[in-house]
C-alpha cells in the first residue's frame, strides 16, 4: 500500500525551515544560524514565518503587511 504525498505539504505538517545556513524551527519557535541561536522577537519571528510559507511568491507590500 503506498501512502499519497501531498505537494505542497500542509504547513501544519512542516517541522521546519532551511534556508541558507539557516534553520527557522517551528515547535521550539526559533531561528538558527550555522547552528547559533538568534534572537527574534515574536514580530520579526512571525514575519519569516509568513515568508517561508510563501516561499517562492512574490509578495507586495501589503502581503508584506498582512504577514503581521
Amino acid at each position: 500500500m503506498s501512502t499519497l504525498i501531498q505537494f505542497p505539504i500542509p504547513h501544519e505538517y512542516i517541522a521546519g525551515y532551511r534556508f541558507g545556513h539557516a534553520e527557522l524551527l517551528l515547535a521550539a519557535e526559533r531561528l538558527l544560524v550555522a547552528g547559533n541561536e538568534v534572537a527574534l522577537s515574536p514580530m520579526a519571528y512571525k514575519f519569516l514565518l509568513g515568508l517561508c510559507r510563501a516561499r517562492g511568491a512574490l509578495l507586495t507590500r501589503n502581503d508584506a503587511f498582512d504577514l503581521l
